[in-house]
């Protein structure tokens, strides 16, 4: 067993802040009546989709999404951004107004375009202002669908998420609610480009999330569409015990990350490795909370760091307990 402590208490992220405009939102118009525009702004993302320097908290005050059902109103945006990214990103889709206004669960969204601005240089607690993300128009991009597995004793819904990975960053496309395709940059603009293909699917009863990945798919070129395959998702490691001084596990075969949580602050970041599935806590007592991630990827001796498995695993699963 290995054992590694790596992050500690009250640890939280650098981060800049990034604000600016979304060039063409103001000629950008629905589709027909009783549809509209919604714009998500987003930074780029680590491998694993859930690192600690994208923790970031949310401010009150950023402005992170933009809708438009009539009208030349500009678009801006602001948003806390690690300062290990390089990438701020918007997705723009249109949806049918179905229902209750403000309820987007029965809306059916359809991408039309993508805006990025790339080779950010951020540092701590700085400010980039008039950042301006020109939109890119659906003729200017390939075209990305996602058929998601899910696994067969999961009584949720799975969705697919399209990324594309540039230099170990990932831009992960929002999920809009039944969004039958999404749009990526087209393999002209970014050859040594990867298509990611995510799957997700969260069980509220015994708090769950499954993840699964696929990559290694260049994009398509602009106009052209490609479909990916999720891969299947695989049940979560249950938790055998939780004493006051340590966890077991039970059903983690492969590599296995601990993290420990007290009131919403990360506390505790361990990895095990190897068929011992036994933790103990550092204070000796549990956490608040507990998550417990396993990864399913081949391991390399000479490439045993936790980000060298990230960009090599197959596929996650998670859980969380309150010990």
């Amino acid at each position: 067993m290995l054992t590694v402590p790596l992050v500690p208490r009250g640890y939280r992220a650098p981060y800049a802040t990034v604000s600016g405009t979304l060039e063409g939102w103001e000629t950008l118009q629905p589709s027909g009546a009783g549809r509209y525009l919604r714009a998500v702004f987003e930074h780029s993302r680590r491998p694993d989709l859930d690192s600690l320097d994208t923790a970031v908290d949310r401010d009150g005050s950023e402005q992170v999404e933009c809708i438009k059902r009539e009208g030349s109103e500009p678009c801006n945006f602001s948003l806390r951004v690690p300062v290990s990214r390089h990438t701020v990103f918007v997705t723009i889709a249109e949806a049918d107004a179905h229902g209750t206004t403000n309820d987007v669960t029965d809306d059916t969204f359809s991408v039309v375009s993508l805006g990025l601005a790339a080779n950010l240089n951020l540092t701590a607690g700085g400010t980039t202002q008039g950042l301006r993300l020109p939109v890119r128009v659906s003729g200017t991009l390939g075209r990305v669908t996602v058929n998601p597995t899910r696994a067969p004793s999961l009584p949720v819904s799975v969705v697919g998420l399209p990324g594309i990975n540039v230099g170990g960053e990932i831009l992960l496309f929002d999920a809009f609610p039944s969004a039958p395709e999404f749009l990526v940059p087209a393999r002209s603009e970014w050859p040594d480009a990867k298509l990611w293909s995510v799957a997700t699917a969260t069980d509220a009863a015994s708090d769950t999330r499954l993840r699964s990945f696929v990559r290694g798919v260049p994009p398509p070129e602009a106009g052209e569409g490609a479909v990916l395959q999720s891969g299947a998702l695989r049940e979560a490691p249950s938790v055998g015990s939780v004493a006051p001084g340590g966890i077991t596990l039970a059903g983690a075969d492969g590599l296995v990350q601990v993290r420990g949580y007290e009131a919403d602050e990360l506390v505790l970041e361990a990895i095990l490795l190897g068929s011992a599935r036994e933790l103990e806590f550092p204070a000796g007592t549990a956490p608040d909370s507990l998550t417990v991630t396993l990864y399913e990827a081949p391991l390399d001796p000479r490439e045993m760091s936790l980000q060298a498995v990230r960009e090599t695993a197959a596929s996650l699963s998670e859980r969380t307990i309150a010990p």
